[in-house]
């Protein structure tokens, strides 16, 4: 996955950071750490908490 952007998740009532981090990559679903043509973009999370977690978005199959 190539990263693109990461940000910092900020509550919509009261503004302050939330514990994980947001951002938009891209598959390298050949892992050729390079973005190849067709290699779909995706939205991923990153954990701040105890347990650790990276969530995405499988933009495969949309």
């Amino acid at each position: 996955m190539k990263r693109v952007k990461i940000a910092v998740a900020l509550g919509t009532q009261d503004g302050k950071p939330r514990n994980y981090r947001f951002g938009y990559g891209y598959l390298d679903k050949n892992f050729n750490y390079k973005v190849d043509k067709g290699e779909p973009k995706l939205y991923f999370e990153v954990s701040n908490f105890s347990t650790p977690y990276v969530f995405y978005d499988n933009p495969i199959g949309k």
